[in-house]
């Protein structure tokens, strides 16, 4: 389920986390991940941290992978959508897999190769935060 609303990267070791504590609860020892995207590889690496055994099923190998590129800001609710359309529980499980993934990113910090590299991001805007949700939308009456 790449994506996660477009936080599939930020979320993806919650993600995992969750999924495999559903794999466990089954008491299969056997599980089959569909993929090698960052989803997929995630999902395989928490499963076999959980004494698993973990067979990968993939059409296409690195780095013919979609996501094998994957890289991007640390966003794991830029892209909440209908969330009026969410189960009650919806929060707390995406709070979990947030803090999740967090904390897995940066157990990786540090290490050589640089995996995970944290930095600071800067919007600047003329509108204040506050305001920028009531502000007028832009017209097209320059345009002729």
């Amino acid at each position: 389920n790449y994506g996660h609303g477009g936080s599939g990267w930020s979320l993806s070791w919650g993600a995992a986390y969750l999924a495999v504590g559903h794999a466990a609860a089954t008491l299969e020892r056997r599980v089959a991940v569909i993929g090698c995207g960052i989803i997929g590889l995630t999902s395989a690496l928490t499963a076999l941290r959980a004494g698993l055994d973990v067979t990968i099923y993939t059409r296409d190998l690195l780095p013919h992978t979609r996501s094998v590129r994957a890289n991007g800001s640390w966003t794991p609710d830029s892209r909440i959508a209908l969330s009026a359309q969410a189960s009650p529980s919806f929060a707390r499980t995406w709070e979990q897999m947030a803090r999740y993934s967090l904390q897995t990113y940066r157990d990786y910090l540090g290490l050589p190769g640089n995996p995970i590299d944290f930095r600071d991001n800067y919007t600047l805007s003329d509108t204040p935060l506050d305001a920028a949700d009531h502000a007028p939308a832009p017209t097209d009456a320059g345009k002729g």
